[in-house]
Order: structure tokens, then C-alpha cells, then sequence
């Protein structure tokens, strides 16, 4: 565990907790749950006697901010402050200032404030079917000179995993199309696929990649709103995800994958286009 100055969040634990139960909090809106949730969490935490204060301190202090403080995270904390305060035991010993423990003590025993209200977070789940099909049409001026210019790019989406802090977002294959005419579900095997990076088999002593490589084909395509979705985008159909043959195998715990933001989708595509295509 970290340091960096003798308050109270001026550590790792402290801050990782507060975060961590704010964050479950706005997910479930239920302060029990959440705190139950937090107390399994840490428990590395809890039965550490460095970490332990820490955690209670941060854990109180932030539910009684919010007007939740449970009688039994009231009560641990307390004890921590006492034990700290009281005892001169080397192993009691605490980074966090006796100034700064003894006006949390006094901040705990006073009535905490009316609750706050928590917005519930908001999450995003895209509705996606798995190899669902879009095409979408290469029209701004910016890639004029580009060759997939007024041509048709064809994403599928593989699988979803989840993005920060809670959505569930759609993995991709890309595919571009020879023609500047809308494409149809039919053509869609004539289509070659755009690699999105190289992963390779080996790497030398300072890190570097050596030796055979595959090509990756899959990318993240990072939505955290239906609004993300562009109108111009074309639902072609569902069919049967497929990949060539020479493409990289992930195992079900491999989720290394490059992701794009909506907002940068043609230039990132593009761009892979330049480097595994035309090179």
C-alpha cells in the first residue's frame, strides 16, 4: 500500500475504497448491499493491521458525508481511531496525522447530515445480436483522396464485453467493399476483411516482437448510448460469424483488444486500411 502524505485519502486503500462503494452504490441503490459488497471486496484489506484502518476510516467518513453511515462501520471505525490514538506500539504505527484522526472522531460522533440523493449509474447495454451486420458509406470530404472513398465499409459484431465503469459493448470485424453501391447481405463472403493489428508469438528480452504473427481482426467499437449509433448506418442483416483462416485465437479469457470511439470509427478503420492493406 501507497502513501503520499498523512490525510486521510493521501493513500491508496483510502481512495480505492471511497471510489469502489460510491461506484456500487450508484449501481444497486442499496447502502447495505453496497457496503457488504465493499467489506467481501477488501477483505485482503480488513485483515491487514496497516490496511485495515484505512479502509474503516475511508468507508465511514465518505457514508457519513453522504448521510449513510452503518452503525457497524461507525463502530469500526472508531476503534481504529482509539487503537491508533492510544497505543504507542510501533505496530500500531499509522501514517495518517493524530490531527487529522482526531477530528474525524469528532466528525463521527456528531449527527451525520439528511441522506443524499445518488443518481443511479447510468448503463448501457448495446441490443446488438451477435453477427448482426452494418454497412456504412465513406463520404466525408476529409478522405477524399483516400481509395475506400465513397466506399462501403461492413462491421459484424463477434461477441460484447463489458467498458468502464459498467456497459457492455459490441466486439467488431470490418470488412470494405469494392463497390460504391449500398451492399447487400449476399455479397457480403466476396468482401475482404481489414486487419486490425498484429499479434505475435514471440518477443525478445527488452520486449520487442519477433517471429510469427497472426493477423487480429477484431476491435471494440467503444458505445455507451444508443445516440451513439449514426443514422447513416445501414443494418444489412444477421448471419454466421466468420474469420479468416490466418486469424489470431483468443482464449474465453483474452479480452486484449484494440478498441475505437464511435466519433473516430473512419479514421481509426481507415487507418488500418493504409497499414495492413495498401503496405
Amino acid at each position: 500500500m501507497g502513501h503520499w502524505g498523512s490525510g486521510l485519502y493521501q493513500n491508496d486503500v483510502s481512495s480505492d475504497v471511497r471510489e469502489t462503494y460510491l461506484q456500487i452504490l450508484k449501481d444497486i441503490n442499496n447502502n447495505l448491499k453496497a457496503t457488504n459488497i465493499v467489506i467481501d471486496q477488501y477483505s485482503d484489506y480488513i485483515s491487514d493491521d496497516e490496511d485495515c484502518i484505512y479502509f474503516w476510516l475511508s468507508l465511514a467518513d465518505t457514508q457519513w458525508c453522504i448521510g449513510r453511515l452503518l452503525p457497524n462501520v461507525k463502530e469500526k471505525a472508531l476503534y481504529q481511531i482509539e487503537k491508533h490514538l492510544t497505543f504507542d506500539d510501533k505496530k500500531f504505527f499509522c501514517p495518517i496525522s493524530k490531527k487529522t484522526l482526531v477530528h474525524l472522531k469528532e466528525k463521527l460522533m456528531q449527527p451525520q447530515p439528511a441522506e443524499k440523493h445518488i443518481t443511479k449509474g447510468r448503463r448501457y447495454i448495446c441490443t446488438w445480436n451477435v453477427g448482426d451486420i452494418f454497412s456504412f458509406q465513406i463520404n466525408n470530404e476529409k478522405y477524399h483522396d483516400h481509395p475506400l472513398f465513397h466506399h462501403w465499409l461492413v462491421i459484424q459484431k463477434t461477441k460484447a464485453v463489458s467498458w468502464y465503469p459498467h456497459h457492455i459493448i459490441p466486439v467488431i470485424t470490418v470488412r470494405y467493399s469494392f463497390e460504391t453501391s449500398c451492399p447487400s447481405l449476399n455479397s457480403l463472403l466476396t468482401y475482404p476483411f481489414i486487419p486490425i493489428s498484429k499479434r505475435y508469438t514471440k518477443r525478445d528480452d527488452h520486449g520487442k516482437p519477433i517471429g510469427d504473427f497472426f493477423y487480429d481482426y477484431q476491435l471494440g467499437l467503444v458505445m455507451t448510448s444508443k445516440r451513439n449509433i449514426p443514422d447513416t448506418f445501414v443494418y444489412l442483416g444477421n448471419a454466421p460469424v466468420t474469420v479468416p483462416q490466418n486469424a489470431y485465437q483468443r482464449t474465453n479469457y483474452d479480452e486484449n483488444y484494440f478498441y475505437s470511439k464511435w466519433l473516430c470509427i473512419e479514421e481509426d478503420i481507415l487507418k488500418k486500411y493504409e497499414k495492413f492493406i495498401i503496405r
